[in-house]
């Protein structure tokens, strides 16, 4: 006749507690009736906070975003404007363009050369000199930047620097 084999109740506890606790409940375990007790409250317990563990609730949206204004066209979103907040200059007037907020315009011509480096000349883009992997600066840059002496080839414009002012080179084409 073959002798029983004997299983170990412990390591079915941790691999699949069910079978562990059926094991531990037979004849063949030793374990001290107190031990099998505290075990099973201690699975008890588990499996009923698992199951009484509510679901997540379905997400909500919970940023305080409100209606602001609606009209017909449009509808605007977001958080209230802080007190005192002057919002007109975003707003549009009735038939208006269609701008969230003015636009500036920079009026600003800028006069870009190239600055060959090693040397103190500065070239207009389409010159012979002005290599390809010659930084493009502005002229104000080229001048901060050491560049002073004008291209004699190309003639590229002049930069001011008491008056902050750029004047077309007397020797270019475009000044005759």
């Amino acid at each position: 006749m073959r002798k029983a084999r004997r299983r170990d109740p412990g390591k079915w506890l941790l691999i699949c507690f069910p079978y562990g606790l059926y094991l531990m409940w037979q004849r063949s375990c030793r374990w001290h009736g107190a031990l099998k007790c505290l075990v099973t409250a201690v699975f008890v317990c588990l499996v009923a906070a698992i199951l009484i563990i509510p679901a997540p609730k379905s997400r909500t949206s919970s940023t305080q975003v409100k209606l602001v204004g609606a009209e017909p066209d449009a509808q605007i979103f977001g958080p209230e404007a802080p007190a005192g907040y002057d919002y007109t200059a975003y707003a549009v007037a009735d038939g208006g363009a269609d701008l969230i907020a003015p636009e500036v315009v920079d009026d600003t011509v800028y006069v870009y050369v190239s600055a060959t480096e090693g040397s103190t000349y500065y070239h207009d883009s389409m010159c012979k000199y002005a290599f390809a992997s010659s930084p493009r600066v502005s002229l104000y840059e080229a001048y901060k930047l050491g560049y002073t002496t004008p291209c004699g080839l190309c003639n590229p414009p002049l930069y001011d620097p008491e008056t902050d002012t750029v004047s077309a080179n007397p020797g270019s084409a475009a000044a005759q």
